[in-house]
């Protein structure tokens, strides 16, 4: 768990306990490099609905077309996490959270984990730039509870809507929300055609 400190300038960091990173794993063969080819093209998607819708990249979406690909990714049935045994809800910033709590009294019951990344993605960011980060937490989820491994704290799973501004002129908009740290300012950025972020989120809840 991550602890905070105070630096020489008054300031509160974050310092953790423990540290292992990714070489640390290549070291020791717990992972090994992959390379992921750079998405291009079209995307195609259907939603909940089988509505099926198109988008082009390196071509703008509209309001409509950005709002439809953020519901179908997000899943807002949580289907995915509900399969990994996930106490399902997405919150008013369009992030979906999954929660499996602590299974008794302990230490450590009261703390949470929190897993995952957002769903959106750059030019040349691959397919892979936040989704799998909330993909591998599913898997990783569904694959402790089919071994029957039970942990002493709760597990949150979060799939953040919004990382990289791709409609708003503003990235990290979910993190900053979950963090308590967003300006309700922010809710007054516009978008290419004059609409709110503030009035997308009503209209998307």
């Amino acid at each position: 768990f991550v602890t905070y400190e105070a630096g020489p300038d008054g300031i509160r960091r974050s310092q953790a306990d423990h540290t292992y990173g990714y070489t640390d794993a290549l070291a020791d063969g717990v992972v090994r490099p992959v390379v992921f080819l750079a998405y291009s093209g079209e995307a195609r998607w259907r939603d909940s609905a089988g509505e099926e819708h198109a988008a082009r990249l390196g071509e703008p979406l509209s309001a409509e077309q950005t709002a439809r690909a953020w519901r179908t990714a997000l899943d807002p049935a949580g289907e995915w996490m509900r399969a990994a045994g996930l106490n399902v809800r997405m919150d008013a910033a369009g992030t979906m959270h999954g929660f499996r709590p602590a299974p008794g009294k302990g230490p450590l019951s009261g703390k949470r984990l929190l897993v995952g990344s957002h769903v959106d993605t750059v030019i040349d960011g691959g397919r892979y730039d936040g989704p799998l980060g909330v993909i591998a937490g599913i898997i990783a989820l569904e694959g402790l509870r089919a071994r029957g491994m039970v942990l002493p704290f709760g597990v949150e799973l979060l799939a953040f809507g919004d990382e990289e501004g791709v409609r708003f002129p503003k990235t990290l908009f979910d993190s900053s929300t979950d963090a308590g740290v967003l300006e309700p300012a922010m809710l007054d950025l516009v978008d290419a055609e004059g609409g709110k972020i503030g009035d997308a989120l009503l209209a998307f809840a």
